[in-house]
């Protein structure tokens, strides 16, 4: 399949239907992640006690979405570091014992 074919894909949002295109065989993916934002937005919703308007909720669903993707690329980037770490002091040890049988 062509990656730069686009398609679109229908997604509704708090009973608002959107038509947006993606790539082709991206659309499951976006229908299953506008089903988790309107599974959050209503989790959002009951914690407020339906008191907000739902624009508010709706940007608090996105700050938390916000914050969680910068915590795991935080976390992605010091996972990465100490891979970087290991394979570098492993590189020494290799560069070592290649100087040791010459």
């Amino acid at each position: 399949m062509d990656s730069t074919t686009v398609e679109k894909v229908e997604i509704e949002i708090q009973k608002k239907k959107f038509t947006i295109s993606c790539k082709a065989g991206e659309s499951d993916s976006f229908r299953r992640a506008a089903k988790t934002l309107n599974h959050d937005i209503a989790e959002m919703q009951s914690l407020t006690s339906n008191r907000l308007p739902i624009e508010q909720v709706i940007s608090l669903v996105a700050v938390n979405y916000c914050k969680e993707n910068l915590s795991k690329d935080a976390e992605f980037k010091k996972e990465m570091d100490a891979v970087k770490s290991k394979i570098s002091s492993l590189m020494k040890k290799l560069d070592k014992i290649g100087a040791e049988q010459q």
